[in-house]
């Protein structure tokens, strides 16, 4: 189940639900009798509605939706280069907006049907793996982008072909499930080899 258990439009109060509680006073500068704080602060705290929120609670049940969410992509996002490095091309739609794109390391803009026509037409025995998974969703929870690393192997052609890269993926909460609408691969090259200073 991809569906995070945040909606939107979300306002703050549905974030935390039944765990937060909201304790309303209003002081009265008529009913202060005492000498040791000035007056002045009662008559501010007189036209002001102090809301008191028990912060550890309230900060703890955020955490844990946003935890949920970055789970759910995380797992999306496992899922989704399994059926890449497959061509499973049916899962791999499932999980992406209708207008995804891919931003490639040469520049190029592919779609899904532009992928696809390149894959069959150049590329076979196609593995990858993915890590250092980074995931950070937005406030409220309509959008969210992540970042990791691939490696991959292929043959282009025919020729054997490995590379490292780095991606960068922008999610939207679409329909209650979360989709991946947009992704830009990097290419990290190896660093020289170190030489001894003469």
């Amino acid at each position: 189940d991809q569906r995070p258990k945040t909606t939107r439009p979300m306002s703050f109060l549905r974030i935390v639900g039944r765990k937060l509680f909201v304790i309303t006073t209003r002081f009265r500068l008529k009913d202060c009798r005492n000498d040791g704080i000035q007056p002045s602060v009662f008559d501010f705290l007189y036209r002001t509605q102090v809301i008191l929120l028990f912060v550890p609670l309230l900060a703890t049940s955020l955490i844990a939706f946003d935890g949920h969410d970055q789970a759910a992509i995380e797992k999306q996002l496992k899922k989704g280069f399994a059926a890449f490095a497959k061509q499973d091309w049916e899962t791999v739609a499932s999980l992406c907006t209708s207008d995804w794109v891919i931003v490639l390391h040469t520049g190029a803009s592919l779609n899904l049907e532009g992928i696809k026509k390149f894959f069959a037409e150049h590329i076979t025995e196609h593995t990858l793996a993915i890590s250092n998974i980074q995931v950070h969703v937005s406030g409220d929870a309509t959008m969210a982008w992540a970042t990791f690393s691939e490696e991959t192997s292929y043959k282009f052609d025919g020729n054997p072909v490995s590379e490292n890269a780095v991606f960068t993926a922008i999610f939207v909460n679409e329909g209650d499930a979360w989709k991946m609408k947009m992704e830009q691969r990097t290419l990290v090259q190896p660093p020289p080899p170190m030489t001894e200073k003469e």
